[in-house]
C-alpha cells in the first residue's frame, strides 16, 4: 500500500503531462498512470487468491493474472493441465478468464488514454468480455461438478509478492516502444503501417498495440474505424499465439477448451465491430 500511495501522489504527478517527440507525440503520464492500474490489479489478485476458496482462487488467479500476460497464463495453467490431468477443466476455466481479462484491459488503457476511444472500443470489448467470461464459467461449474479441488490456486503465485513492479514496468515500457513504432509506421507508411505493427505486435502481447492505437487516435492519427480495425487485429493475431500456446503447454483436451473461450470472444468482438460499422 505505501508503494501504491508513493506511485500515484509522488511520483506520477512529477511525470511531464505534455507529449513528447521522441514519444511519437504521445502524452507519458497517461502510460506511468498504467503501471500503477496494474499494480492496483495484481494488488485485487493477490486479495483475491485470500478471500476465495481454492478453486475460487484458481480462476481469480487466472483473470488476474491476463492483465499482465494472458498467454504466461495459458502456457502455465497448460504445464499444469499435463501434470494434473483432473483439473483440466479447473486450469482451462482460468486460462480462458485470462482472457477475458484481455477485454477488460482492452477498456482500461483505453480509458486512461482517451474517453472517446474508451466509449468506441466499449461494444467490441463488453462483446468478447462477455462470451469468454461464459466459457470460462461453464469450465468453472464443470469442474465443480468433478472430483479434485486444486490443491492451491496457482503454482505462478506461490512464493511472490502481491506487488511485481518489475513487470509493471516491463508492461509500460513495450507499450511505450510499440506506440513510437507505430507512430514512425505511420508517418512512413500510412495506415496500412500501423495495421502491420498491430498484427506483428499482437504476436507478442495485445496490451501494447491497443494502448498504441488508441494513443494514435487521441492525437488525430487515426480515425474511428481505423482505431476498432486496429485494436481487433492485435487481439485476433495474439488469440493466435494464445490457442497455439494452449495446445502446446497443455495437450488436446486442455486446447481444444481454452480456444473455444478464444474463438468465441473474439468472434464475438468482430461481430459486434460489423454491426458497429
Amino acid at each position: 500500500m505505501l508503494m501504491l500511495a508513493a506511485l500515484g501522489l509522488v511520483l506520477l504527478p512529477l511525470v511531464p503531462s505534455e507529449p513528447l517527440a521522441w514519444l511519437g507525440g504521445i502524452n507519458p503520464r497517461p502510460l506511468a498512470a498504467l503501471v500503477l492500474l496494474i499494480l492496483l490489479l495484481q494488488g485485487a489478485g493477490h486479495v483475491a487468491l485470500r478471500v476465495a476458496g481454492p478453486r475460487l482462487g484458481l480462476a481469480a488467479s487466472g483473470f488476474f493474472s491476463g492483465f499482465v500476460s494472458s498467454t504466461a497464463t495459458i502456457a502455465s495453467m497448460g504445464s499444469r493441465a499435463r501434470s494434473e490431468p483432473a483439473l483440466t477443466s479447473a486450469l482451462a476455466s482460468a486460462a480462458v478468464l485470462s482472457s477475458a481479462a484481455t477485454w477488460v484491459q482492452v477498456m482500461l488503457i483505453a480509458a486512461a488514454l482517451s474517453a472517446t476511444a474508451a466509449r468506441l472500443l466499449a461494444p467490441i470489448a463488453a462483446a468478447g468480455l462477455m462470451c469468454a467470461a461464459g466459457v470460462g464459467a461453464v469450465l468453472l461449474i464443470t469442474a465443480a461438478r468433478r472430483s479434485p479441488t486444486p490443491a492451491g490456486a496457482s503454482g505462478d503465485a506461490a512464493g511472490r509478492g502481491p506487488l511485481r513492479l518489475r513487470e509493471a514496468l516491463f508492461v509500460a515500457g513495450l507499450l511505450s516502444a510499440v506506440t513510437l513504432v507505430a507512430s514512425l509506421a505511420r508517418q512512413h507508411f500510412g495506415t496500412g503501417g500501423v495495421m502491420a505493427t498491430a498484427a506483428l505486435a499482437g504476436l507478442a502481447d495485445a496490451h501494447a498495440p491497443t494502448a498504441s492505437a488508441v494513443a494514435l487516435f487521441a492525437s488525430g492519427q487515426l480515425l474511428p474505424s481505423e482505431l476498432l480495425l486496429c485494436v481487433l487485429i492485435a487481439v485476433s493475431t495474439n488469440s493466435a499465439t494464445r490457442v497455439l500456446t494452449a495446445f502446446v503447454a497443455g495437450g488436446s483436451h486442455y486446447g481444444v477448451r481454452v480456444s473455444a473461450g478464444l474463438v468465441l470472444g473474439l468472434s464475438a468482438a468482430w461481430a459486434a465491430a460489423w454491426v458497429l460499422r
